[in-house]
């Protein structure tokens, strides 16, 4: 997730990030997993974008995820494997 800052310049207005604050935000509501994602860390990143008409900030947010293996399994080999399954033509 990245916020830009384009309309003011950084003489004018600067952004930067307060990571012990966010950090401990995202923390305390302890969502560690999303459906069959696993939250492992998060990056906070301030960057600077120069172009002609000034130095502008940017700010991201990088969340970094895995995928949990058992909701895998229950979410596509079962039901593959119940597919297959029902499709067989028994023959008299």
């Amino acid at each position: 997730m990245v916020w830009r800052n384009e309309a003011n310049s950084r003489d004018r207005q600067q952004i930067k990030w307060d990571q012990n604050t966010l950090r401990s935000a995202l923390e305390e509501n302890n969502v560690k997993e999303v459906g069959d994602l696993i939250l492992l860390d998060m990056d906070f990143i301030h960057s600077e974008l120069f172009r002609q008409n000034g130095v502008f900030d940017e700010l991201t947010v990088v969340f970094h995820f895995r995928r949990g293996h058992h909701k895998v399994l229950f979410l596509f080999f079962v039901p593959s494997v119940l597919f297959m399954i029902i499709s067989i033509k028994v023959e008299d």
